[in-house]
């Protein structure tokens, strides 16, 4: 589907006239055009790193209790 989508955009046709041709929302055609353009594939890359084991409210709950602390302590 994204080749599709990029050759009808080589060929001059307009977002608009994309999704009505593959019946995709205008939104997502230009999200795989821009993509193209900043990655040259549209394809899903692999990211770096090790994905975190903590969760993501744990994670904010540790770091509101770390500033509390911060807060409280005196400055030197």
């Amino acid at each position: 589907m994204p080749a599709e989508i990029m050759s009808s955009h080589l060929k001059d046709l307009g977002y608009k006239k994309i999704s009505q041709k593959c019946n995709i929302p205008r939104d997502t055609i230009g999200s795989i055009i821009k993509k193209f353009k900043t990655e040259g594939t549209a394809a899903n890359l692999p990211v770096c790193g090790r994905k975190p084991k903590t969760p993501a409210m744990a994670l904010s709950n540790l770091v509101k209790t770390t500033t509390v602390l911060l807060l409280k302590t005196p400055t030197g």
